[in-house]
């Protein structure tokens, strides 16, 4: 038989012991604390800009309305009387008037009283003059015709058509010593066949300043 040859003894590799791998310790992180969460201010969305619609062509736009400036009432026109008015006349004008009134009372027979618009002056009981104002102006009003002294150097005025002259139609104006002078030479006219008084004394007439306030304060004015 045949004989296999004896096998060699297997031989064993020499095992080195494996190098010890000497672990580096992993440095450790420094580990902040985690921060606390800010809490965010609620914001409101911004407003949205008005959008104007867009005009069509061919219109306009629309017009504003117009704004009325305010209106103040206007102030209430007191009444005055005329004493009311001869306390705010200028000095010309109560010098002309004490005038007139003490050349009327020196007539016998003329008698005098004083309403609320007018210094009235009576002859026999009827009214012969009125002296008053027109605006600011001071006249007399006569018991003449004025279509008489029509175009005379008198400048009469025919106010006729007014019920409170009936008796007193014809109306001048006082502006001036000259105008007392022509008035004197009419009220010789009105008061033609009447006499004067011998004895008649002439007084002083004067009228202090006084304001509309303290006129109707008085009951001068209303």
């Amino acid at each position: 038989k045949e004989t296999k040859p004896a096998a060699k003894p297997v031989v064993k590799a020499e095992v080195k012991p494996a190098a010890k791998v000497e672990a580096k310790s992993e440095e450790k992180k420094e580990v902040k604390p985690a921060a606390k969460p800010v809490a965010k201010k609620e914001t409101k969305p911004a407003a949205k800009p008005a959008v104007k619609p867009a005009a069509k062509k061919g219109t306009k736009p629309a017009a504003k309305p117009a704004v009325k400036p305010e209106v103040k009432p206007e102030p209430k026109e007191i009444n005055k009387s005329f004493i009311g008015k001869m306390h705010q006349a200028t000095k010309e004008q109560i010098a002309y008037y004490g005038d007139v009134k003490n050349y009327l009372l020196s007539y016998s027979g003329v008698s005098s009283k004083t309403g609320w618009s007018f210094d009235n002056y009576y002859i026999g009981g009827k009214t012969a003059i009125k002296i008053g104002f027109v605006d600011d102006g001071m006249v007399a009003y006569l018991a003449l015709k004025p279509a008489d002294y029509k175009g005379s150097k008198y400048y009469p005025h025919d106010v006729s058509g007014d019920k409170k002259f009936a008796t007193t139609p014809m109306m001048v104006n006082i502006k001036s010593e000259r105008g007392v002078k022509f008035l004197k030479e009419l009220i010789d006219v009105v008061c033609k066949g009447l006499k004067k008084n011998k004895f008649f004394v002439s007084a002083t007439y004067s009228f202090a300043k006084m304001s509309d306030k303290q006129l109707t304060e008085l009951g001068l004015a209303r």
